[in-house]
C-alpha cells in the first residue's frame, strides 16, 4: 500500500520546541531583557500567548476558523478577495459596508 503524500503536521509541543530553539539561537549572547520579560520564548506556552512587551502582544489572539474553511486539511494560498475581506465575500461587497 502506498503512503499518503500529505505531509503530517507536527504536534503543537514539537512546533513550540522548534520556535524556542530558533529564538534561543537568534538571541544567543544578547543582554536584552525584552521589556522585562527576559527570555520570553521559555515561558509556558499559555503565558507566551498572553505576553506583552511595552503593551504590545507578542502573539495575536486566535480567531475562529470561518465556516467556509473548516475541514481543510492543507494550506492553500487565498485569492486576494479573501485576504482583504474574508472568505466568500466579494471585494465590492466589502466596500459597501
Amino acid at each position: 500500500m502506498a503512503k499518503s503524500s500529505t505531509p503530517s503536521t507536527p504536534a503543537p509541543e514539537a512546533r513550540y520546541a522548534r520556535v524556542k530553539a530558533i529564538l534561543g539561537a537568534a538571541a544567543a549572547g544578547s543582554r536584552s531583557d525584552y521589556g522585562g520579560l527576559g527570555q520570553f520564548w521559555n515561558l509556558p506556552l499559555h503565558e507566551l500567548k498572553e505576553a506583552k512587551i511595552y503593551g504590545v502582544r507578542l502573539i495575536a489572539p486566535a480567531v475562529p476558523t470561518p465556516p467556509c474553511c473548516e475541514g481543510q486539511t492543507s494550506a492553500r494560498v487565498p485569492d486576494w478577495s479573501e485576504v482583504f475581506v474574508g472568505c466568500h465575500r466579494s471585494t465590492e461587497a466589502a466596500f459597501l459596508h
